[in-house]
């Protein structure tokens, strides 16, 4: 099975990333809070990359960031942006975990591909590029990069609700991820859909279950959008007691104390 993993994400540009929690908390952290949120999707690319189960020949993975870019920005100088912040991000990973830095970036950047969103508006966007990677691949798994607490085992969870669709709710009452496989998909199902809405999850559900698209809800996790987010955030995955989101909750009580 062809599976296409798609990162909706920005270059980490300063001004251009997270402009509404810039607006209480300044650009500048807004940009250190987005590169954080960034380098843990990186790391969650990795982390299928190298899983056993995409590993497997029953899997062909491929990588993907779909983005928008500044105006006056060229695709070739996003991609560029890109590339050296997945680099970095390497460079640490291989030091602190002992990987041979050359082979992981060379496996890495062999499967990854950096394209622009195309469409008016969100949902345009996202049913553009899973049409897109539908044409070659059997799955396409979508998600957002502003969620910290997406790890590679929600990710590769898709896997498993095949050949059902599966999405991830987020706190606001939208969603974080979306896998689309290509015997369900029908045209227009994100229509009509308002984004960034207490309604969002539950128009695109409506719009699911019209035109017989089977899916399977995964657990509730919490976007970074405002300065109010990182409080609640730290809250409930602190309640959730789950190892796995330890780094990420303390990480975003240092944001919380540093810039709150």
């Amino acid at each position: 099975m062809k599976v296409s993993w798609v990162c909706f994400a920005k270059p980490p540009i300063k001004g251009f990333v997270k402009t509404r929690l810039a607006k209480n908390l300044g650009e500048d952290s807004a940009l250190q809070i987005y590169s954080w949120l960034l380098s843990l999707q990186c790391s969650n690319l990795l982390e299928i990359e190298r899983s056993a189960l995409t590993s497997s020949k029953k899997y062909q993975s491929r990588f993907n960031i779909y983005t928008s870019l500044p105006a006056d920005l060229k695709l070739t100088q996003g991609k560029m942006l890109f590339k050296n912040f997945f680099s970095a991000v390497i460079d640490k990973r291989s030091m602190k975990e002992g990987h041979q830095r050359s082979k992981l970036q060379k496996r890495f950047f062999s499967k990854l591909k950096i394209k622009l969103q195309q469409g008016n508006n969100l949902g345009q966007k996202m049913e553009n590029c899973i049409v897109q990677e539908l044409k070659k691949n059997d799955l396409v798994v979508l998600w957002g990069s502003d969620v910290p607490f997406i790890t590679s085992e929600h990710l590769l969870s898709a896997l498993e609700k095949y050949p059902n669709c599966s999405i991830t709710p987020v706190a606001d009452g939208g969603y974080c991820l979306i896998s689309i496989t290509k015997a369900l998909y029908e045209e227009g199902f994100m229509n009509n859909i308002p984004w960034s809405h207490e309604k969002t999850l539950q128009v695109q559900l409506e719009n699911m279950k019209s035109l017989n698209m089977s899916y399977k809800l995964n657990e509730k996790l919490y976007d970074i959008d405002i300065d109010k987010d990182l409080i609640f955030a730290i809250k409930k995955m602190t309640e959730s007691n789950d190892p796995l989101l330890n780094k990420q909750i303390a990480q975003l009580q240092k944001w919380f104390e540093k810039f709150c």
